[in-house]
């Protein structure tokens, strides 16, 4: 989702074609995830109230999604080192 919104703000900011279809679809999925800040800031300038609207909600998906990664690779890693003392074995001795 980050890159989602991500990549919405650098379209505005680049002027992309709103009559296009990709432009509409990437512009309709970022709004969805970033209900919650958007208009949390009000500034005279459009390009502003796009980076301000969405900036906090890209940040968050961020931080959330690698959170939630490092937690499952950790929980795996787990699983990974229970499989191998329960085969006697080590990671080194595997080929």
């Amino acid at each position: 989702m980050a890159f989602v919104i991500g990549l919405w703000i650098l379209m505005y900011l680049l002027e992309a074609n709103r009559g296009n279809d990709l432009v509409n679809v990437v512009r309709h999925t970022a709004r969805r995830p970033a209900d919650w800040s958007y208009d949390l800031s009000t500034f005279e300038e459009a390009w502003a109230r796009v980076v301000s609207g969405y900036g906090p909600a890209a940040v968050v998906h961020l931080f959330v999604g690698h959170a939630v990664a490092g937690r499952i690779r950790r929980r795996e890693g787990a699983e990974v080192s229970t499989l191998l003392d329960l085969s006697g074995g080590s990671a080194r001795d595997r080929p």
